[in-house]
């Protein structure tokens, strides 16, 4: 049994330094998990618990007879640093954190991944952590601050507890995390800034936190300096010290370094702190259990973004909760790596891609979370983490992939495309059996041995080598909804699990994570063991608790320790954001299934609704989450409509080779088989011009553009693609058994391009949530437009 109290040995140099004994019984306790799937895997409410407009309070039924909610999985693992501190007791010459290092005679990335262990991280970071302390107490500006105000850099709050803030900005990257935890091992809180949030709110968050280093990569520093020179040069008086996470080179980046100085601006590369550190060394001081972990700023749909005060003991339960609901990931094969492969991962230790944004919360949980069972964490080789996406799978062979809709969305249109060009022409016919079964079975769940794969063992294999999913156990996707049908068809084809995640940054990321074979996925489980939440009606979007449906919907209320306590310095937006029972407001609509085990699913988002000229009230991200899931070659949509008018238009994003080989050569070869047949089309002499433009345009190749600018301006070939696209969504309701979308929820006209939401323009937030304000303004022109040219498809039969 592992020790409740505090009484493992603590070298304030090294760190916990753990016996035999100990990290047997560790192991032992860690073998256990997660905990049985009866008991978290299923709800039940707390009886007596319901109330005048809200449901009753839900739990995972081992807890629904409890007083408290669980925060621990052990009272002694209650911050970052112990549980870092047993892994690397646990695991000391495992990999730990790794990248592709560039091959020195190809001059090309290595199909590998090059690792330091447990035990090297775990020396690095105390030297760093020494390091920044160093720099950052014998720094001449700082030590004039501190004398004149002793609380200027922690806060004028005595309940905090810290001496500065750090910020960190760069894409992932080992340096990322190491620094991350030096931070822990030395009671420094830290936040993070991200280059889509441009220089007004990257300043806001630097001078309302007065953080006086920053770690950033080489790239983004002449950034910092503008910020310190020009953009806010009186607030920022407090930021002193930049350190790079790439190595500086005195003669390459003397003027670099010289332009710094002369505002007030230190200049370091991380190794030279840690040689700093290694020379005058400093004994460690952990953070404790209720003191700051991070704070992590909100990249909210609207205004400046608000600091979510996240404390080590909401990273606790946000580990406690992954852990119990995903267990300790199993050991990998190796039969199907490389050479090199088998000798950079030379133990059977599974592998993960850290590769959402490091600067979010829910990648921060995950990847601590993974680091902690042990795992090898690898990181994107790109500072676009897409761009290599698919080669640092191959060259990783992770043990699970945690990512965002729009990434699953794009695979799955990627496996379409190599079936449509295989042999294998059954599919269609596989996936209606598969669904038709799943909808007679009703809701009984499976495990992996049960699934039915839709195709033989080779082809399988031929695409887990495409996508590097050889050793993939499930896929993990939460920030945004996702197409029920998507999962369907991934889980089938890539014969993987797949999971759904909830939560927000308030709530320390995912506070719910459903099973990896739910018979009809959809769910984001039943709530962790870490919160309560209840449902509260929302009449004026008509969403209630009681219904004739007999499914409770409202608005989702949560309350446990590991929701946050407050916004960082904003007092007013906290108890706006809590009711008189401590329950905080999520702003997202929920559903309870009570026949399914009273799973959750969310299904739409409060004030993201409008009406119609003719009352008809619209929910757009219900809209958009149908056309992403029945259309593969939509990428991308933004439903709009406009309450004098009574039909709806959108912003469309396509992928351009599905569109043309769906929509484009359909309509060319109709209209040559027609005039061709009888040599007069009726398409008007007008349609016709466009349709040999077209055609002409499509033979050349690369007029891609062009084509797009076409396709928008013409009635006719437009036309096509509206009744194209929902007649996908009609298909999909045909398969589902149930009508997806009302008429007047269908598009009735659009404009097509290729990623046209994007973060650059601030039309769709980090997570790739859509910023509805943003896109209104940003697309009013293109939206009056559409509305001028009218619908497309006013007298059809919807």
């Amino acid at each position: 049994m592992v020790q409740t109290k505090e009484d493992f040995k603590f070298d304030e140099s090294l760190g916990y330094v753990l016996t035999d004994k100990e990290i047997s019984s560790f192991r032992d306790f860690y073998s256990n998990l997660p905990l049985p799937s009866n008991q978290v895997d299923v709800g039940a409410a707390v009886a007596n618990s319901g109330a005048e407009g809200y449901s009753s309070i839900y739990r995972p039924v081992k807890l629904v007879n409890l007083g408290e909610l669980s925060r621990y999985l052990t009272p002694f693992l209650d911050t970052y640093f112990k549980f870092f501190e047993v892994a690397t007791n646990l695991h000391p010459d495992a990999n730990c954190l790794g990248e592709r290092l560039v091959n020195r005679e190809t001059n090309k990335l290595n199909n590998y991944f090059s690792f330091q262990t447990f035990k090297e991280v775990c020396e690095r970071r105390n030297k760093l952590g020494s390091g920044i302390l160093n720099v950052v107490r014998n720094n001449i500006n700082y030590r004039k601050f501190t004398s004149e105000n002793a609380r200027v850099y922690s806060s004028d709050d005595e309940n905090y507890n810290y001496e500065f803030i750090l910020t960190l900005y760069s894409s992932n990257r080992i340096e990322w995390v190491l620094t991350d935890l030096a931070c822990q091992a030395f009671g420094l809180p830290n936040t993070a800034l991200y280059d889509t949030l441009g220089s007004e709110t990257s300043g806001y968050i630097l001078n309302l936190t007065r953080s006086p280093i920053i770690f950033c990569s080489k790239g983004n520093i002449s950034k910092i300096l503008r910020l310190k020179q020009q953009d806010y040069k009186d607030e920022l008086k407090y930021l002193l010290i930049i350190v790079s996470m790439d190595k500086l080179d005195i003669e390459e980046d003397y003027y670099l370094i010289k332009f710094a100085e002369s505002i007030n601006l230190q200049v370091y590369d991380l190794s030279s702190l840690e040689k700093i550190g290694e020379k005058f060394p400093i004994n460690l001081r952990p953070a404790r259990k209720d003191e700051l972990y991070t704070i992590s700023f909100t990249s909210g749909t609207t205004g400046l973004p608000k600091g979510v005060e996240v404390s080590q003991l909401n990273l606790a339960c946000g580990i406690n909760l992954a852990y119990s609901q995903l267990g300790k990931p199993l050991r990998p094969k190796i039969d199907y790596l490389s050479e090199e492969q088998k000798l950079a991962y030379r133990n059977k230790q599974a592998r993960v891609l850290v590769f959402l944004p490091l600067a979010h919360i829910y990648e921060r949980q995950i990847a601590a979370f993974e680091m902690i069972c042990g795992c090898a964490l690898g990181f994107p080789s790109s500072r676009n983490p897409v761009v290599t996406l698919i080669e640092d799978l191959k060259s990783l062979r992770p043990y699970s992939l945690t990512a965002v809709p729009r990434i699953f969305t794009k695979i799955e249109s990627a496996i379409k495309l190599i079936i449509k060009n295989s042999s294998h022409k059954i599919i269609e016919k596989k996936i209606l059996e598969i669904e038709a079964r799943d909808s007679k079975d009703g809701d009984k769940d499976r495990n992996e041995d049960d699934e039915e794969w839709l195709f033989d063992e080779t082809f399988i294999k031929r695409l887990h080598g495409e996508f590097g999913f050889e050793n993939v156990q499930y896929c993990l996707t939460a920030s945004a909804p996702i197409a029920v049908e998507t999962v369907k068809f991934l889980k089938a084809a890539l014969k993987v699990g797949f999971r759904q995640g909830y939560g927000l940054t308030e709530s320390m990321a995912a506070i719910t994570i459903s099973k990896a074979y739910e018979r009809e996925p959809g769910s984001c489980g039943v709530g962790g063991i870490t919160i309560d939440y209840r449902l509260r009606d929302v009449p004026e979007m008509n969403y209630q608790n009681k219904n004739k449906e007999g499914k409770p919907k409202g608005e989702l209320m949560l309350r446990g320790p590991q929701i946050f306590s407050r916004y960082f310095k904003n007092e007013k937006a906290t108890k706006e954001s809590f009711d008189k029972d401590g329950f905080f407001h999520t702003g997202d609509i929920c559903m309870i299934e009570p026949m399914n085990d009273n799973r959750l699913f969310i299904i739409d988002r409060i004030k993201n609704f409008f009406k119609l000229s003719q009352g008809e009230y619209i929910s757009p991200e219900k809209i958009e989450t149908i056309y992403l899931s029945a259309c593969p070659m939509v990428q991308q949509a933004f439903i709009y409509g406009n309450s004098l008018k009574n039909y709806l238009v959108g912003i469309i994003g396509i992928d351009f080779e599905n569109f043309q080989k769906n929509v484009l050569n359909g309509t060319i070869s109709e209209f040559e088989k027609i005039r061709g047949g009888s040599g007069n089309s009726n398409y008007g002499n007008n349609n016709e011009r466009q349709l040999n433009k077209l055609i002409k345009l499509v033979e050349e190749n690369g007029k891609e553009e062009k084509i797009l600018e076409l396709v928008n301006e013409s009635y006719f070939i437009k036309r096509s693609l509206v009744v194209f696209l929902n007649s996908q969504v009609e298909e999909l309701s045909r398969q589902m058994n149930k009508k997806l979308l009302q008429s007047f929820e269908k598009v009735h006209n659009m404009k097509i391009a290729v990623n046209p939401l994007t973060l650059e323009d601030g039309l769709v937030t980090p997570t790739l949530k859509i910023r509805r304000n943003n896109c209104g303004v940003f697309f009013k022109p293109e939206l009056d437009e559409l509305y001028r040219e009218g619908s497309l498809i006013k007298n059809d039969k919807l």
